[in-house]
């Protein structure tokens, strides 16, 4: 899952849309080398770059929390 390193641009963007739907279409950006992803920021379309975002590993099923 990819999520956006900076909190600011958390706090701003994810009002706004969900951070696994902003994962996909990070994922759909990469997967056609585009370098931008535009999102709704509540007042029009922002566009982000790929590097703003870190991806981080998915939990399993399984997996327990310490």
């Amino acid at each position: 899952m990819w999520i956006l390193k900076s909190k600011a641009k958390q706090n701003k963007i994810y009002r706004f849309i969900a951070p696994v739907d902003l994962s996909d279409n990070v994922v759909k950006a990469k997967a056609k080398d585009e370098t931008i992803v535009f999102v709704f920021n509540g007042h029009g379309l922002t566009a982000l770059d790929v590097g703003d975002f870190k991806e981080v590993p998915e939990k399993e099923k399984n997996d327990v929390e310490d």
